[in-house]
């Protein structure tokens, strides 16, 4: 059958299992499923795409501050889902360049890696990970008395990166990064046929 979605107006196609007999429809699985508020998805994904922060996409759109990040980590999903989709039919890369960068989630005093990896030709993003690192210098005592101790989640988080090249870097690829001594490392264990740079 069809129904009609109140929020706009839009017909569904609906489906019925034979074999376990459950319903579903062409929304079930989609980003915005069971979202009543659909009209605000595209505006809040600019807004996103602009670097507005979330707490003024929420105010310029009078939403709660909720809504917004809900919407991102759907986003999210959504991208990692058509990022693996369009590795599947590609050949194995040959060269892959990655780095990370440091930022922090509201203070300085807790600060996060993200590690990134990009096809040097097409400048591509394969792959991103982030995790909690440790305050440094003299930000590091006021980040433990705030905040407690943080745990450093840098080598988690390459080792994430790394496995996700299994399916998209072919054996003996060439790896580029900075002279950075965690690198080399990581790159012997999970591919030691490969060069890197």
């Amino acid at each position: 059958g069809v129904y009609i979605r109140k929020v706009d107006l839009r017909s569904v196609q609906k489906f019925r299992c034979s074999a376990c007999l459950k319903y579903f429809s062409t929304q079930t699985g989609r980003y915005d499923y069971y979202l009543k508020r659909v009209d605000i998805n595209l505006s809040v994904f600019r807004q996103i795409c602009t670097g507005v922060a979330y707490s003024d996409i929420a105010r310029n759109l009078d939403i709660n501050y909720k809504a917004v990040t809900s919407r991102v980590k759907r986003y999210g999903s959504a991208a990692t889902k058509a990022l693996r989709k369009t590795h599947v039919h590609k050949p194995l890369r040959e060269k892959i360049m990655f780095d990370e960068l440091e930022t922090c989630e509201h203070t300085k005093c807790k600060p996060v890696t993200v590690a990134i990896a990009v096809d040097p030709q097409t400048r591509e993003v394969l792959n991103f990970e982030l995790g909690a690192i440790a305050a440094k210098g003299h930000l590091a005592k006021i980040s433990r008395r705030k905040y407690g101790h943080r745990p450093c989640e840098r080598k988690f988080v390459l080792t994430r990166l790394f496995k996700s090249f299994e399916h998209i870097a072919a054996d003996n690829c060439t790896f580029y990064s900075d002279k950075s001594t965690h690198y080399p490392g990581f790159v012997k264990k999970y591919f030691p046929n490969a060069k890197h740079e």
